[in-house]
């Protein structure tokens, strides 16, 4: 990721220091869900989503494109990235950062982090509400024992991986597994989607434009996946 000129002249006030990193966050936001599923029908419908990360909730679980799936409540509300400056950036004289920038010069490494539980469990929530006259969120095996619907989703991610490529523009991979019963033999099937090359703002972009793009993006990806989801459990 790439903000703007002044953000980069200011990171050059970093000279004493052999690496600089910068966070760039905003508060989540989860709109309600885009798909387009079948008519609302009168049953109860719970929805289990079982761990990424061992022991703790899908809805605080984050990803990364440095270290991968872990857990974090502050970081759960919040998307953004960290931008990490390497030594070589601060021999650059200020005037020429924007330049050098444009070239696409591989002086900043960032750390790109998606709150994809929270996104997913959210607008998951949110999609199944327009087929289930009621509908039970559980994140732990506890809360799906005490249900008594007759209708049960169980969602796995199993893997997403983030990306940048080219400069500046964000890339997701998602597998996962499901299962679904209705009251009788459960349907069991994996799943995987890929969204690529999204692009996020250009080299002169502002840090908060970039962030608000990735926001969107994310949604657009999660609640495309759970389309194709409900697709294949209904």
């Amino acid at each position: 990721m790439r903000t703007s000129r002044t953000t980069l002249m200011l990171a050059a006030l970093c000279l004493l220091c052999t690496s600089c990193a910068l966070p760039k966050r905003r508060p989540l936001e989860i709109g309600a869900s885009n798909a387009q599923l079948s008519s609302t029908r009168n049953e109860r419908l719970i929805a289990t989503f079982e761990p990424s990360v061992s022991g703790k909730p899908l809805n605080e679980t984050v990803w990364d494109n440095v270290s991968g799936p872990f857990w974090d409540k502050k970081e759960s509300k919040q998307i953004g990235f960290t931008q990490n400056y390497k030594p070589q950036f601060f021999l650059i004289p200020p005037p020429l950062l924007p330049a050098v920038a444009k070239n696409g010069a591989g002086l900043v490494d960032s750390q790109i982090v998606i709150p994809f539980g929270n996104i997913f469990a959210t607008l998951f929530e949110s999609a199944a509400q327009k087929s289930f006259s009621n509908v039970v969120t559980c994140f732990e095996q506890s809360c799906a024992d005490k249900s008594e619907a007759r209708a049960e989703i169980r969602v796995k991610i199993d893997t997403f991986v983030v990306w940048e490529a080219p400069l500046n523009h964000i890339n997701f991979h998602f597998a996962g597994t499901t299962s679904f019963s209705q009251g009788g033999p459960k349907k069991e099937y994996s799943f995987q989607k890929e969204l690529l090359n999204q692009k996020l703002g250009t080299v002169m972009s502002t840090h908060n434009s970039v962030i608000r793009e990735m926001n969107k993006v994310a949604n657009q990806f999660a609640d495309e996946t759970i389309q194709a989801i409900f697709e294949k459990a209904f």
